[in-house]
């Protein structure tokens, strides 16, 4: 199972400005002075060793996370995203359309679907993309956003195949299409107008997908349900848009904290927790920080915990499954 960050943040694209890129470069100078200059031949061991909000931004698109396994390639939110990932299958046999997708939307709001009317695949004739949902309306859903007052293609008019699927919660589903043995279960989200997240079992490994939801004020009932549909994950992607006390000032709407991930993932035996979802207003360096804020609280209260923290970033890669246990 390889996973690969395509877009980490929400509510809007969040490009670097100006001001931003030439703080990181000062900071980049400072590194060089203190440390000289590297020769050609030390240039990757100097740039490893740079802190971790000098190595490469966190991103600015807003959510889209790709899984491929054994042929198959899941994709969780169409947000934008979605674009450069679009980009890249076309190099494949999305580009021929010959490509088999499944879609799988956590909800509708903008930054969770902005990414879709501009998704390459969709517009090549003879490709395949099925999307799931736990709503009964997505393709309605969908289709409004392609209006022509809001866009210039109907989504009627895409030449990809588009199928539509309702995955409400509750039992898992066996997908077909691909060697491996796939399960995928869904979970509906504490989300102002609802959310849902996705448990995916296969290759050996079990992947969530759980963005946009809060839990501060659920009940034990309530947090033992979300901590079943977790449990025993090797990855969970978590949204941790907001600080412990903004998230806990915000409870309405409908998003978490990198600490209360921390809490969950420990009672649900996770073994790695990407934090995901980042504020619009957060720079990089608050979210670095904010992501040592949680492995500090899990050193200092849990300190026989071995969940390994860290953030969601573009283009961040990971193997999961028997082979790479």
């Amino acid at each position: 199972m390889r996973v690969t960050f395509w877009g980490v943040r929400g509510s809007l694209p969040s490009p670097l400005t100006a001001v931003q890129m030439r703080r990181m470069q000062r900071k980049l100078l400072q590194e060089i002075r203190l440390r000289g200059l590297p020769g050609p031949e030390e240039e990757e061991r100097f740039l490893d060793g740079l802190p971790a909000p000098l190595r490469g931004p966190v991103g600015g698109n807003t959510s889209c996370v790709q899984v491929d396994l054994d042929g198959q390639t899941f994709i969780f939110d169409a947000g934008s995203g979605l674009h450069p990932l679009g980009q890249a299958l076309m190099d494949g046999p999305c580009g021929r359309g010959q490509g088999r997708l499944k879609l799988f939307l956590s909800h509708t709001h903008w930054d969770h679907v902005q990414g879709l009317p501009y998704f390459a695949p969709i517009y090549v004739p003879g490709n395949r993309v099925e999307v799931y949902s736990g709503f009964t309306d997505i393709a309605g859903r969908l289709a409004l956003q392609q209006r022509p007052e809001y866009f210039p293609v109907p989504l009627e008019a895409v030449g990809a195949d588009l199928t539509f699927h309702q995955l409400p919660a509750g039992p898992a589903l066996e997908l077909e299409g691909g060697g491996a043995a796939v399960r995928v279960r869904a979970q509906e989200l504490h989300h102002p107008g609802g959310a849902y997240g996705y448990r995916l079992e296969a290759d050996g490994a079990v992947l969530i997908y759980a963005a946009d939801s809060d839990y501060c004020e659920m009940n034990r009932a309530d947090l033992d349900l979300y901590c079943e549909f977790f449990q025993g994950a090797d990855l969970l992607i978590f949204d941790s848009q907001f600080s412990f006390n903004e998230a806990r000032a915000r409870a309405d709407w409908g998003h978490a904290s990198a600490v209360l991930g921390v809490n969950i993932a420990r009672q649900a035996g996770v073994r790695r927790l990407a934090l995901f979802h980042h504020s619009t207003d957060y720079s990089d360096a608050t979210l670095h920080d904010l992501c040592a804020e949680a492995a500090a609280y899990r050193n200092l209260y849990f300190p026989d915990c071995e969940l390994e923290i860290f953030l969601a970033t573009e283009g961040l890669f990971l193997e999961l499954g028997a082979n790479t246990l």
